[in-house]
């Protein structure tokens, strides 16, 4: 009588190289009791249909010591513990709009103090340079503050 195979899937932890990565897909596929194999490097990711999810993670420390295996439904999915693409831009948008307003507030401030002609420019041209220029510019305008 034989064993029913199910289909296990795994987190891959410890994994460096594809070529590691193919060893051990090349190795479990010669395994008795596996139908397919297929590990996604890019992924992380082990898909076997197995008799015996266990002899599968024997073969994998037998192939490569360094690599675990851990169940699917051990491991939170990659949406609990990362941030979307769409929350990482709003807080990027939400950080310019912060700057844009504070650089807004300088400018009307510069403008009413004698001496201080320079820091229009610098407002205008931080507006459309970026963060390494606001920077240089904070770094310049403290300095020239110090000195005087």
């Amino acid at each position: 009588m034989t064993e029913e195979l199910t289909m296990e899937k795994f987190h891959v932890k410890g994994l460096d190289c594809a070529a590691c990565a193919a060893k051990i897909e090349q190795g479990l596929n010669r395994l008795d009791g596996v139908e397919t194999a297929v590990l996604d490097f890019a992924r992380l990711t082990l898909h076997v249909k197995t008799n015996s999810a266990t002899r599968v993670q024997d073969a994998v420390r037998r192939i490569d010591p360094q690599v675990q295996l851990l169940q699917k439904s051990d491991v939170m999915p990659q949406e609990d513990f990362s941030e979307s693409a769409a929350s990482i831009q709003s807080k990027k948008e939400l950080a310019w709009l912060i700057l844009a307003g504070l650089l807004f507030v300088f400018q009307l401030v510069s403008q009413k103090q004698p001496g201080r002609a320079g820091s229009n420019a610098c407002c205008h041209s931080l507006s459309s340079s970026g963060m390494e220029c606001a920077w240089g510019c904070c770094k310049n305008g403290t300095a020239a503050k110090l000195f005087r």
